[in-house]
């Protein structure tokens, strides 16, 4: 399993990449700081996505809640959470 995690605050990352590890041993982990990150880190079609809809922006209007309509609108917004 491929897992996305999407999130400014690198304390969540590891805590995230701790969990997701204990859960799946054979998971791998990728993690992105901001929405460009995060488009660039999508093209790798990971199977889950976690994404922090309050995502600092970078560059303004990139919120993580427009990454989220962005990946409903391209049919992949199942895969968030």
């Amino acid at each position: 399993m491929n897992v996305l995690v999407v999130d400014d605050e690198p304390m969540f990352h590891r805590a995230m990449q701790r969990s997701i590890g204990r859960m799946w041993a054979d998971a791998k982990v990728a993690t992105a700081t901001s929405v460009p990150e995060a488009e660039r880190a999508l093209e790798a079609q990971p199977d889950v996505v976690t994404l922090d809809l309050g995502l600092a922006p970078d560059p303004p209007k990139l919120l993580g809640l427009g990454l989220l309509k962005r990946l409903v609108k391209a049919g992949r917004g199942d895969r968030v959470m």
